[in-house]
């Protein structure tokens, strides 16, 4: 039985794509079978995997016109992967729709990425509502997690936005994402961050591992490896 995690908020630009990417590469590369499918509009996830080499991740995109269709495309997709994948990442679209909604209904982790600003937090609870309809439906499921993207350990706003975030009832992370070059450049050179191993990648690569093993206590088998741990 997988683990579904989806990466969900109703804003675009946050960094939901550069998680996906990312926490799905370095799942595979720790010798995990994982599928992730790409049902933002942008097609970011996809179109950044597909210069990555050599990873074993399944990638799908979600097909479908209407809402309605793109929902069930992705409920099907998740059902028939569950039995035969370790984990299923889904990058949906920044932008409230029923797609969104049943990715959460079917996940067991939803990720929710923003930037320390008022614009992201002013939204947030559009995503936050959806979350919190799925967890009274199936007994807290699923665990939900704030992760403040493209800030810095020091940075005052960055303070403020997780005293805001108490409100939310949704635990935020303790491990960030800092503000690194090497983030920024990661889809330009077709590379991930997870993979660096050289003296100013590796901290940016421990620090993503610190992030996913936080997201996914509980699912990670104790018995297989961690990439970069």
């Amino acid at each position: 039985m997988s683990c579904v995690i989806s990466l969900v908020n109703t804003k675009g630009g946050v960094g939901k794509s550069f998680l996906s990417v990312h926490l799905a590469v370095w799942l595979a590369d720790a010798g995990h079978k994982v599928a992730l499918l790409d049902a933002d509009d942008q097609k970011t996830a996809s179109k950044w995997l597909s210069g990555v080499a050599e990873h074993a991740v399944e990638v799908t995109v979600l097909e479908g016109g209407s809402e309605e269709a793109k929902a069930e495309n992705l409920r099907k997709f998740i059902n028939e992967r569950k039995d035969s994948f370790d984990f299923v990442v889904v990058d949906t679209k920044g932008a409230a729709g029923l797609s969104t909604s049943a990715a959460v209904i079917k996940s067991d982790v939803a990720c929710i990425p923003l930037q320390p600003s008022a614009a992201d937090l002013w939204p947030i609870e559009n995503a936050l509502s959806t979350v919190r309809l799925s967890q009274e439906a199936r007994g807290g499921q699923p665990k939900a997690f704030l992760v403040l993207n493209q800030t810095d350990d020091s940075d005052v706003l960055a303070r403020d936005v997780r005293d805001l975030a108490e409100q939310f009832g949704v635990p935020m992370t303790k491990t960030n994402i800092k503000r690194l070059r090497a983030y920024r450049d990661a889809p330009g050179l077709r590379m991930v961050a997870t993979r660096l191993t050289d003296k100013r990648g590796k901290p940016a690569a421990d620090r993503l591992a610190d992030l996913f093993i936080e997201l996914l206590d509980g699912f990670l088998p104790v018995n297989k490896k961690v990439a970069n741990g």
